[in-house]
């Protein structure tokens, strides 16, 4: 990992755990007035914000993610650390359920002019903030799809702005509360089938991150072929029924299941499948 960003990255960590009056002044008391104002709806939510590593990316407040992306610059303190470890300069990268494009923008970060990030975010109001995040980076790609087992048209739940983070494709959503006041809905979006996709475009990854709510299984279904060519590492959320089956899915081509531990050390799981997939929100897969 490049010294610097692991600098910049300790940094943002550090104001993250900070104490609560020290939090409240550390990323300034005009942001937090910014994000109340955001929430009673009195004030327009896009706003750029700078990211730990220096880009600028625009964010919707009172969206989850947003705020904590404008506060700190970061988001997500275990996976940020696991892309920082496994993805190297010239890497061709996919981000499957890029959102705004938080990761999306460090991946290309990462792999510099000569490496590729392929982002994918299905939502059509999600994916045209992640557009406008990704303009003038020439090694981004964005595309309105979602990643599946088949080349497909379905409804995805749309949850609204403020949870659009958890936007869906499967039959149960990771946070069940989701949609009970009514104001979900469903939206048409494209699925394809990742092999098809890649094989058509001539292209081999050599990272994977995925995110997919709880449709992951789907997701590495379309990746098989690709995964058994060459096999990539591959960074996916868990925690569900159909993480444990994409996970069981990666043992079988002989990637092998590593997580992080405290202070950010990423170990080999010693243990069964289940056991990582239940104890860990994300887990990073390694040929």
């Amino acid at each position: 990992m490049n010294a610097i960003i692991q600098a910049q990255f300790a940094g943002a960590v550090r104001r993250h755990h900070h104490a609560k009056l020290l939090k409240l002044l550390s990323p300034g008391v005009h942001k937090l007035l910014r994000r109340q104002l955001a929430r009673g709806g009195l004030l327009d939510g896009k706003v750029n914000t700078q990211l730990f590593f220096g880009a600028d990316m625009e964010v919707v407040l009172p969206e989850v993610v947003s705020e904590v992306l404008y506060t700190y610059g970061f988001f997500d303190e275990d996976v940020t650390s696991m892309v920082l470890q496994a993805v190297k300069a010239g890497d061709v990268v996919l981000d499957i359920g890029a959102h705004f494009g938080y990761f999306t923008l460090l991946l290309s970060h990462l792999v510099g002019s000569a490496g590729q990030v392929l982002a994918f975010e299905p939502t059509p109001s999600t994916f045209m903030v992640l557009e406008r995040n990704a303009l003038g980076q020439d090694n981004i790609k964005t595309f309105n799809l979602a990643a599946g087992a088949d080349d497909d048209r379905l409804e995805i739940m749309d949850f609204g702005l403020k949870y659009c983070a958890w936007n869906t494709l499967a039959a149960t959503a990771r946070m069940p509360h989701l949609g009970q006041d009514g104001a979900a809905q469903r939206v048409p979006v494209g699925v394809v089938a990742l092999d098809g996709f890649l094989v058509a475009r001539g292209i081999q990854p050599d990272f994977i991150k995925i995110d997919a709510e709880n449709f992951e299984a789907d997701v590495v279904q379309g990746l098989m072929k690709t995964l058994r060519i060459k096999p990539a590492k591959v960074l996916m959320e868990t925690g569900s029924e159909g993480s444990l089956r994409a996970g069981k899915f990666l043992l079988e081509i002989g990637l092998t299941p590593h997580v992080i531990e405290q202070g950010g050390s990423l170990i080999r799981w010693p243990g069964e499948l289940a056991q990582a997939n239940a104890r860990y929100k994300d887990i990073l897969f390694l040929p």
